[in-house]
């Protein structure tokens, strides 16, 4: 029998080889690697319009103690796996969600699947949302605000205001269409750090979308169902406003890259989704179809929705060619892409959903919603304002 020295020292040799061991498996719970993504593109839609913010959907069971929503049903890995990984802790780890690698980020990690952090609560919200690297900007019936990415303090940017629509956000303002009644719409400019509201288009008939890009602001005007629509475009500091494209049927939702503008004419009976060159010139319906609502961009493509007829979500090249379908959705009023993956709101469904760009599997984020209406998104996380619920969710992606 060996003697008692020469096992300890068999013992303490044997050490190093288990801490190789356990680093090489360590290194194999982290291979599957995260998804690739992009930030919004400037002048991409921000928000929705109060018209549909009450379309008499009901409520929804909720689960989530935090936000009250269910969390998602389906998820890729997001981030490297931590080195503590530990199957036994995924239901509830907010580093290993579910799967070793999927982090929550700030939110947490409940029955496998991360929770929805509630940014804004308590406001009678109209659905508008935007975002910049520091802030959410939304608005609520009658004022436009902002708050940090994880929530704190509201700030009142404006106040008193009627008819609040939609709204986007640059550097230095936040700029927000007003649709007060026939002929009495506006669109206005207030300082990130709030004041008194300059008018920069007065007297319009019902300004829809907003997108500022290259110095200019850019909003989809539905006019009096004459056929006189229009996409419009003035100085960021105000001048005279320039006509982009005339002669629409009711321009609603509205994107703008470097080049061109897009948008859906969804109001008086529209069907067509349209790209227009910024610079007043060539003009190209993309797609025809009943009532299209939603629509986003990324460097590639353009996303559009219409909630009538069954409900679809599609994607088309910029510039124009075959539409592919991506997935059938009731009532998706609201889209938004990060380049990586299509979002959108559906009201029927009560749900905030995604899918890879080009395709795949449709993954449920957010359920139990009452009331979906806009959406953004940014580098880690996806907002959606539940207006139903007057509140505002974040989760990361």
């Amino acid at each position: 029998m060996p003697s008692r020295s020469c096992l300890l020292l068999g013992w303490l040799l044997a050490l190093p080889m288990v801490g190789l061991a356990c680093d090489s498996l360590s290194g194999l719970t982290g291979a599957m690697g995260p998804e690739g993504g992009m930030g919004p593109e400037d002048g991409g839609m921000e928000g929705t319009t109060a018209k549909h913010r009450d379309a008499g959907m009901d409520g929804s069971t909720m689960k989530r103690k935090d936000a009250g929503v269910d969390a998602p049903t389906e998820d890729a890995s997001d981030g490297g796996a931590d080195a503590t990984c530990d199957a036994a802790g995924l239901s509830s780890d907010p580093r290993n969600c579910g799967m070793c690698g999927k982090s929550c980020g700030v939110e947490d990690c409940e029955d496998a699947a991360c929770s929805p952090r509630v940014v804004v609560s308590a406001l009678m919200l109209s659905g508008g949302i935007a975002l910049d690297s520091k802030n959410v900007y939304f608005l609520t019936t009658t004022s436009i605000n902002s708050v940090p990415l994880d929530g704190g303090t509201v700030s009142a940017l404006a106040t008193g205001l009627t008819g609040v629509n939609y709204l986007a956000v640059d550097s230095t303002n936040v700029y927000v269409s007003l649709e007060p009644g026939t002929g009495g719409g506006a669109v206005l400019s207030v300082a990130l750090t709030g004041g008194i509201p300059s008018t920069l288009a007065p007297s319009r008939e019902g300004p829809n979308g907003v997108a500022v890009s290259g110095g200019r602001v850019f909003w989809a005007e539905q006019g009096d169902g004459g056929g006189n629509g229009a996409v419009l475009s003035v100085p960021i500091g105000g001048g005279a406003a320039v006509v982009v494209v005339g002669s629409e049927v009711g321009p609603e939702q509205l994107a703008v890259d470097s080049e061109n503008v897009y948008f859906s004419n969804w109001d008086w009976g529209g069907t067509t989704v349209v790209q227009g060159s910024r610079d007043g010139g060539v003009t190209r319906t993309l797609a025809s179809l009943p009532r299209p609502l939603g629509i986003a961009i990324d460097p590639a493509n353009v996303y559009f929705s219409n909630i009538v007829d069954g409900g679809t979500v599609y994607q088309v090249p910029k510039g124009g060619g075959a539409a592919l379908l991506l997935a059938p959705s009731p009532s998706a009023e609201n889209i938004a892409s990060d380049g990586t993956h299509v979002y959108w709101s559906d009201n029927v469904l009560k749900t905030l959903q995604r899918i890879p760009v080009g395709g795949g599997t449709v993954v449920t984020l957010m359920s139990g919603l009452v009331r979906a209406s806009g959406i953004a998104v940014d580098g880690t996380s996806v907002y959606c304002v539940d207006v139903g619920a007057n509140r505002i969710l974040r989760l990361n992606k």
